[in-house]
């Protein structure tokens, strides 16, 4: 790794924020010097904030949306929060689904709850209570304009305004049983016709299952034991999924698969790394760029084949990419965040206040978002010159 270390010459300006409730956040604008403008140039730093529970979110005009254990915290572009809303009771680890409705939803293991951008509650729907043990909290929103909930017996499907549109067992006996079975959730993502979930547990095994608006099941792909499952969806509703096993041997290694919306359950490429700890995938152009054992993985999104893979010290947060300049941005443990051409090499890294274990943002305004462990968000400017 090149380290670029520039003596730099701060005037901090704090500013304090008053958010609704809580403790107060404390903005930190950095102005350096322009003689000694770092490839890794912090526009801005707002720290005191809860831990994610989610990614960080880019919104309509330019704002931020920041997931956390107890509210959703709205952050604009020059650090100010301009507003937080609590976080309904229950709901665990998961993305906030946003609608251009001026809504906010969010989910339990059995659960949808509606939030008002002005913190206000709107409707509240439970479907069969959950499973002992559930522990998914995952929602999507896709096709139909309907909210997507996998829950122990079903996918349940739910429109804007709270009506159940239709429930999608995953196995017929579920609908007689009188003890449920404890699913579990890995992941679920929606395109714009198909939404997709990865569903079982430790005793049955994980499958992959496609299903349409309307409630059909399109195909199902068994995955077995599987440790941890990431979904990204790509053009044309392809998806993408890294799939980790519980433990690696001659068989078993971590896979990453392609498949399409009407391809019958049959992937159309795999690709096999030996390491049970992939990460989600970021899709930039035709690349897939994902983390495994403590590496930086890029992927040919065509045909599966492994284009380069660059070892990274400490490596700890799910890569992200520009799709402007193609660009990888990845965390570590030891409170870094680097940076990757597209071609793998090593531009230029940065400290921060803490260890980098979320996915960083490479916003549309052209910046680097990032968050770390000990509560802080980074606005970045990457002036890194070819």
């Amino acid at each position: 790794m090149r380290r670029v270390l520039p003596v730099l010459i701060f005037i901090i300006v704090f500013i304090y924020i008053s958010p609704a409730c809580g403790a107060t956040p404390k903005l930190e604008i950095y102005r350096e010097s322009p003689e000694n403008e770092p490839a890794g140039q912090v526009i801005w730093r707002l720290s005191g904030l809860d831990k994610l529970v989610g990614d960080i979110m880019s919104i309509p005009e330019g704002n931020l949306l920041l997931p956390t254990g107890k509210k959703m915290i709205f952050v604009n572009a020059k650090g100010a929060v301009v507003s937080e809303i609590k976080m309904p009771s229950g709901t665990g680890a998961g993305n906030p689904v946003l609608t251009g409705k001026g809504s906010i939803f969010t989910a339990t293991a059995s659960s949808i709850q509606e939030t008002k951008l002005n913190g206000a509650r709107g409707w509240g729907l439970s479907v069969y209570p959950a499973g002992k043990g559930a522990k998914s909290s995952l929602l999507a929103g896709g096709p139909g304009d309907l909210l997507y909930l996998p829950h122990s017996t079903a996918l349940y499907a739910v429109d804007l305004s709270g009506r159940l549109a239709w429930m999608l067992p995953w196995n017929t006996t579920d609908t007689r049983m009188t003890k449920l079975p404890d699913r579990e959730f890995p992941a679920v993502v929606s395109g714009k016709k198909v939404v997709y979930t990865v569903y079982g547990s430790k005793k049955e095994g994980f499958r992959l299952a496609a299903a349409n608006e309307n409630g059909e099941f399109l195909w199902n792909y068994w995955l077995g034991d599987v440790k941890q499952a990431y979904l990204k969806v790509g053009p044309g509703d392809r998806l993408f999924a890294t799939v980790s096993p519980k433990s690696i041997d001659r068989l078993n290694k971590g896979t990453v698969y392609c498949f399409n919306a009407n391809s019958g359950g049959r992937p159309q490429w795999s690709c096999r790394i030996a390491y049970n700890d992939l990460s989600a995938p970021a899709l930039c152009g035709d690349t897939l760029y994902m983390s495994a054992g403590k590496k930086v993985y890029a992927v040919d999104a065509g045909t599966g084949s492994i284009i380069w893979h660059d070892p990274i010290k400490n490596l700890a947060s799910p890569p992200a990419a520009d799709s402007g300049t193609g660009r990888v941005y990845a965390g570590s443990s030891d409170n870094y965040v680097f940076v990757l051409s597209s071609t793998g090499r090593s531009h230029w890294l940065r400290e921060l206040d803490g260890q980098v274990t979320r996915a960083p943002l490479a916003g549309a305004d052209g910046y680097l978002y990032i968050f770390t462990d000990k509560g802080s968000l980074y606005k970045i400017k990457d002036n890194w010159k070819e």
